[in-house]
């Protein structure tokens, strides 16, 4: 779902806090998103390997005030 929409990045509807979630051919992952500080880190994943998720987390990271402009357009302040 994610993988199309982030080029790996757009919030799916859901609950907070901000993340996101990163659904691949082999795995999964849910990326938290701090809208404040701009960090991202690492909620759970499974089948993504090792340097494929670093390589996803620089992503939404270089993406991460984008994906909390949509994150608040879907939940309203977080």
């Amino acid at each position: 779902v994610l993988a199309e929409e982030l080029q790996r990045g757009r919030p799916v509807v859901d609950h907070p806090p901000p993340h996101v979630h990163v659904l691949g051919p082999d795995g999964r992952a849910k990326i938290l998103i701090d809208c404040e500080s701009g960090a991202v880190g690492l909620d759970s994943h499974t089948g993504v390997p090792r340097a494929e998720m670093r390589r996803i987390l620089r992503e939404v990271e270089s993406r991460v005030g984008l994906l909390c402009e949509e994150w608040r357009s879907i939940h309203g302040q977080i």
